[in-house]
């Protein structure tokens, strides 16, 4: 098969969240299976080259074009985005069809730019499902703007005229066909793919420094933040001994009076004066750094107050790392509780609180959920079988595309 898979960015060190991570295994697994794979790009980093990539930076609207989006935009917020951005995607597949015949492209649900495209290609287009704006959207810790309300009808349009659907749980495929009440003919679950590190790489029982703790995310309401710091306080009082070590930007929390709540604030409320250092506030940090971070903690945590399938968590789980993760949406579906991993009630702070004091005391249950949890990630999200999954359901889509034509 010729597969497209449309990226945000790339590589995945321009910008690594979760979408860019998927697609880079995504991307890799297929061509190990001996399938044509072109990605298409928006950013990229400078000076990068890499065959059957073409980014989209170089569109130029026409003059029409940028009229009707600009006349669309004074009727309708954020159609400007919608409009310009969904016609530099079509630029990138002009430029790929010119190279090869597409079968399929694959691309988030974002915008709902699948839509428009659908609508101008002669190829099936499937939405992966990375969390649509209605629900990730509203969690941000923003008070939502017309724009937001305007993206959530171009997202809900798009979901209604999908066909080829699929997610990397079963929460985020069901939620939006139980909310708009649709039914996908063509849908699929397939995880988000990663590969186990060595032994070398992982957590051990000898290689973390005890009572240091690991959370990997953003300081705003969605990923949990505050939550954190609130929980960690809690633990604090109980050993005065532990280390918070906090990795991921401060976006701060926006309060009902529309100011925002940033993590030294919190600190300074929650934290007591003198233990302040306790507290290491890191920033963004890469890839190897949160690699080496995972392996010298004594256990992860991950706090969103709701989630689709987070990386967060399978990396943890990719480095044998114990993790505490928010019992919410998807998640649930990536581990076993008290097996490869513990679970604490979403947004609640005294459980979170309770699940870390367990954790810092019971080293043989650290160790099972660190044994466990390596297991489960080679067995459950190897990139190999996830690549299989996700071609079955390309081969269903075209299928089905060719006998609706």
């Amino acid at each position: 098969m010729n597969i497209i898979i449309f990226s945000p960015s790339w590589p995945k060190s321009v910008d690594a969240n979760g979408i860019v991570t998927y697609c880079d295994n995504i991307v890799s697994s297929l061509k190990d299976n001996g399938h044509q794979v072109f990605v298409l790009a928006a950013n990229k980093a400078e000076e990068y080259v890499q065959k059957d990539c073409v980014y989209i930076d170089s569109y130029r609207p026409t003059f029409i074009d940028k009229v009707l989006s600009k006349v669309g935009g004074f009727f309708s917020a954020g159609f400007e985005q919608y409009y310009l951005g969904a016609s530099a995607i079509l630029y990138g597949v002009r430029i790929i069809e010119k190279t090869a015949k597409i079968d399929l492209l694959e691309m988030e649900e974002s915008f709902g730019w699948h839509y428009f495209l659908q609508k101008r290609v002669s190829f099936p287009i499937a939405m992966r499902l990375h969390g649509p704006h209605y629900i990730n959207g509203t969690m941000g810790g923003k008070t939502l703007t017309n724009r937001d309300y305007q993206r959530f009808k171009r997202e809900e349009r798009a979901f209604r005229a999908a066909r080829y659907v699929n997610a990397p749980c079963r929460w985020v495929l069901d939620e939006p066909q139980k909310k708009f009440g649709i039914k996908w003919p063509v849908q699929a679950v397939f995880f988000n793919p990663i590969s186990a590190l060595s032994k070398s790489e992982c957590w051990s029982s000898s290689s973390y420094v005890k009572k240091q703790i690991l959370f990997v995310g953003r300081f705003d309401a969605h990923k949990g933040g505050d939550l954190v710091i609130r929980a960690f306080a809690k633990v604090l009082a109980y050993d005065p001994g532990v280390k918070l070590v906090f990795v991921g930007p401060d976006r701060g929390v926006e309060l009902p009076n529309g100011e925002r709540f940033f993590i030294n604030d919190a600190i300074k409320q929650y934290i007591p004066s003198s233990q302040e250092s306790c507290v290491e506030f890191v920033g963004l940090a890469d890839s190897e750094q949160v690699k080496l971070l995972r392996r010298h903690s004594h256990f992860t945590i991950m706090a969103s107050r709701n989630e689709n399938f987070p990386y967060t968590v399978i990396e943890s789980l990719a480095s044998a790392a114990p993790i505490i993760a928010a019992r919410v949406g998807g998640i649930t579906e990536v581990f076993k509780d008290k097996v490869s991993g513990m679970f604490f009630e979403g947004s609640n702070v005294e459980d979170l609180a309770s699940k870390m004091i367990t954790l810092l005391q019971d080293d043989r249950l650290l160790c099972e959920l660190s044994g466990n949890a390596y297991y489960h990630c080679q067995s459950a999200f190897s990139p190999d079988l996830i690549a299989r999954q996700a071609i079955g359901f390309y081969e269903q889509a075209i299928n089905d595309y060719k006998n609706k034509a």
